[in-house]
């Protein structure tokens, strides 16, 4: 067994490695799922805007406490209301600095067992690339083509180590969970509402970010995180979602990487919410025993 952060030249190399940026990137997210639905993309025309640092869109004025009240509140309604578990197939398409790619896959997600399973599937052979596993706080990636086995955990998983693309892992993981990432110890920073229309954006921050939540309809629709100390940026686009069972899932997201350059699109399909579903780990997958174990 192999310890330390490794990054196999080979998958630098393949379009497996492109796979492997979104398979972590997507199992934290989810809308696991969710966070397989992302595009790293940023649309301007759209008839509401993120507001970026030190922007304020002309057509809103200050909510006032109580429309600020009321978006904290359709927040935590949505994330209270998230799906206990969920089955959907889904499609991703996204593109590096230096490459474009597809694929399809199933995600399943069982919130009381804690368990999210991602398998990754070749767009033309259809044969399994990578399969995502999280158990509790433990995470599994398997290659079976590569023949390794990458093994880490939620406390100290980074996205950076696995695709040189510094993402919050946790807001990643609030979209796989079919949740609306919320900064954690927040404190309010700004309510605004637009002047005409039903627009309205809530800002928040914490000592390491800040959090731009834009509303449409009074539904969330556009994510805005900044890194205080890196400027870094990330940007996700609620793009549709269905209501089933008093839940609401996001089933189409955008999600834009700022100066990482990585856009994928994700969108879910034939989902299934709060119902029975069987969600492996990576004790039932048959590992050969000429597999590479990687500890993270």
């Amino acid at each position: 067994m192999t310890r330390g952060r490794i990054t196999p030249p080979s998958l630098l190399r393949s379009h497996g490695y492109c796979l492997m940026r979104v398979i972590r990137l997507l199992t934290a997210t989810h809308s696991g799922v969710a966070l397989i639905i992302t595009v790293f993309v940023f649309f301007s025309g759209c008839a509401t805007r993120v507001v970026h640092e030190g922007t304020v869109p002309q057509n809103y004025r200050p909510s006032g406490a109580k429309a600020v009240q009321d978006m904290i509140g359709t927040v935590g309604a949505i994330n209270r209301n998230s799906p206990s578990s969920y089955a959907a197939d889904f499609y991703v398409e996204g593109a590096s600095a230096k490459s474009r790619f597809k694929s399809v896959g199933v995600a399943r997600f069982d919130r009381d067992r804690g368990l999210l399973q991602i398998t990754f599937v070749d767009y033309i052979f259809r044969s399994p690339i990578a399969l995502f596993f999280l158990d509790g706080n433990s995470i599994s990636v398997f290659y079976p083509i590569e023949k390794k086995l990458f093994l880490d955990n939620t406390s100290r998983f980074n996205t950076a180590d696995y695709t040189g693309i510094n993402i919050d892992f946790n807001i990643l993981l609030d979209l796989a969970k079919g949740m609306i990432p919320v900064l954690p110890d927040y404190k309010v920073r700004e309510g605004l509402i637009t002047r005409k229309g039903s627009g309205s954006i809530l800002i928040i921050e914490n000592n390491e970010s800040i959090e731009t939540i834009s509303f449409n309809n009074a539904v969330p629709d556009k994510l805005l995180f900044i890194n205080k100390d890196t400027r870094d940026k990330t940007e996700i686009y609620f793009k549709k979602s269905i209501q089933e069972g008093g839940s609401r899932f996001f089933n189409m997201l955008k999600i834009y990487g700022g100066k990482s350059g990585l856009e994928l699109d994700i969108t879910f399909s034939k989902v299934q919410l709060n119902k029975p579903v069987k969600v492996k780990t990576i004790k039932d997958v048959k590992i050969p025993p000429d597999v590479q174990i990687i500890r993270m």
